[in-house]
């Protein structure tokens, strides 16, 4: 797992008892007493505003950052806690765990990591203080690695499809059933491998993919518009490295430039985000541009 030098923002402030009875005037809390805003920053997608997050960001105890606030606050405690979202839901990003991650790291949560597994298998890893890991287990095992040097632009493709992690993971299993999907039981070796192989990205060497550099999801995809995108990197790439992210909906693709990313968003027909970045590092919270 990698850090990007983009993502959502988190304001949050602890509110007395007659701060929450004025809030309540204009928010409706949660059943825990907090209260949730948002601010919708998501990008447009070929100037078309994406209306997902706003109908499917939950203000109520349902909300991932109710869930850490229940396991983390002190007694008596209530927030209101403001996100400024720019990453869309159900795109295989992490927004909602990195957010999470965020509220742990603010309140010095003093959770240990079954739990904070509990509210999301990556959120130890953004949690952590480190950019770049090999996860394992049910996220709890976190093996903290170097990328050496690799600063050219990371692209981050994201359709306008809202796809879900527990549909796709349906389908595995479905897939893992019928022996259409193997399991892998080399799955540490082989991300040591894939940082061998990504390393050798930084030196100079070729960009060309290898079989190491792939998401193993990518053989579940359900959604029509996601595999055309797919199939579409697949064909225009010619073997360059891309992947999918998480369960999808978004792929990253390294080692192109602008003038091929619009071509791909041309070629796609259907309204894609296009986010440029950096992998994160010491310094560079925010470095990125929308094409």
């Amino acid at each position: 797992m990698q850090k990007v030098a983009w993502g959502n923002e988190i304001f949050i402030k602890r509110i007395t008892n007659e701060e929450s009875k004025l809030v309540s005037k204009e928010y409706l809390p949660t059943s825990d007493g907090d209260y949730l805003m948002l601010i919708d920053d998501t990008p447009e997608a070929s100037g078309v505003r994406n209306a997902l997050t706003i109908a499917n960001f939950p203000f109520d105890s349902s909300n991932i950052l109710a869930k850490t606030l229940a396991k983390i606050r002190g007694s008596d405690e209530n927030y209101i806690v403001l996100t400024r979202k720019v990453i869309p839901i159900g795109t295989g990003l992490g927004g909602g765990s990195s957010d999470a991650a965020v509220l742990i790291n603010c309140l010095n949560g003093a959770v240990n990591s079954e739990e904070i597994v509990k509210i999301g298998s990556d959120v130890p890893f953004l949690a952590h203080n480190c950019n770049a890991a090999i996860v394992s287990g049910i996220g709890d095992k976190i093996h903290e690695i170097e990328l050496n040097g690799y600063n050219d632009w990371v692209y981050i493709l994201i359709p306008q499809e809202l796809v879900s992690t527990k549909d796709i993971f349906c389908k595995a299993r479905e897939l893992l059933s019928s022996g259409k999907f193997h399991k892998n039981t080399r799955l540490f070796e082989r991300n040591l491998e894939f940082v061998k192989g990504f390393n050798s990205l930084a030196s100079g060497d070729d960009l060309e993919s290898s079989e190491t550099l792939g998401n193993d999801m990518e053989g579940c995809i359900i959604n029509g518009n996601v595999l055309k995108l797919h199939n579409l990197l697949k064909n225009l790439l010619h073997g360059k490295c891309f992947g999918m992210s998480g369960s999808g909906s978004s792929f990253f693709v390294l080692g192109t430039n602008d003038d091929v990313m619009k071509q791909i968003r041309h070629t796609y027909g259907s309204p894609l985000i296009i986010v440029k970045t950096r992998f994160k590092s010491e310094g560079n919270n925010h470095v990125f541009e929308y094409l």
